[in-house]
């Protein structure tokens, strides 16, 4: 596959920097499960930007798994007759050029390793995002971790009937599956602790992604403080590292 093929599949989901109807967080999220690589997290650019520069220099086999899923996606939820006929005509370029790389090998990843250590790495990068006053990319960088771990313990658990980017749903499933709140010699205490835990789920959930995830506003359009995100973060990363730790003790 050469530059002209990788440009030409890039530039079919570019679209000004959005790429089809992905927040930040889903995006990193379908890529992770894709190909094993949070896209837009790694490059730090809009989604169409990050996926551009991904094209340009990955390995092949990994672009065309991409695309491939992509275009998956593309087929299940759009309608390829009621575009242009010019972006009729680029589709089917893009799938003459997947379908003309269909015989390299191409492997699918693992579920992504999520521990301790990778959630400290990305506390760590939330909170820079704080001190550069980057509020928007701090708050993505939790949902998306905190999705990450959720959607993590239901796949171990083969559980495949979920809503990706509802975190409250992702909740409810993860809780219901390990037993979280069904164990009647838990001290009273850790249950009203647990409750609390539950209220960051809910407020997580509720800075929607046209707060926090929207392309090309800049940092300054979440109105709230540093020592607000600040709390926000942590307290995202406190309940990352707590789900993280109920699915390593599950497999003591």
């Amino acid at each position: 596959m050469d530059f002209i093929d990788r440009g030409l599949l890039s530039s079919f989901f570019n679209a000004g920097g959005y790429v089809l109807d992905f927040t930040n967080s889903t995006f990193d999220t379908f890529t992770s499960q894709s190909i094993g690589i949070a896209i837009q997290q790694k490059y730090g650019l809009s989604k169409g930007a990050s996926l551009t520069k991904f094209t340009k220099e990955a390995e092949e086999s990994l672009v065309i798994k991409l695309y491939k899923d992509l275009f998956r996606y593309y087929d299940e939820y759009n309608s390829i007759d009621s575009q242009s006929p010019e972006c009729v005509k680029l589709y089917n370029k893009c799938k003459s050029i997947l379908d003309n790389n269909s015989n390299i090998s191409i492997s699918t990843p693992s579920i992504k390793n999520i521990d301790r250590e990778y959630i400290r790495k990305l506390a760590q990068r939330a909170n820079n995002d704080i001190d550069n006053n980057e509020f928007d990319s701090a708050i993505t960088k939790v949902r998306t971790v905190i999705e990450e771990v959720l959607i993590k313990g239901l796949e171990e658990n083969h559980v495949e009937n979920y809503k990706k980017g509802d975190i409250n749903n992702l909740y409810k499933n993860f809780s219901h599956i390990y037993k979280m709140e069904t164990d009647r010699d838990m001290d009273r205490r850790v249950k009203e602790l647990l409750s609390g835990l539950n209220k960051i789920i809910d407020s997580i959930a509720q800075m929607r992604n046209s707060n926090s995830d929207a392309h090309g506003v800049g940092s300054k359009r979440i109105s709230i403080k540093k020592h607000h995100a600040r709390l926000f973060v942590n307290s995202g990363i406190v309940m990352a590292d707590f789900l993280t730790e109920i699915m390593n003790n599950t497999k003591e």
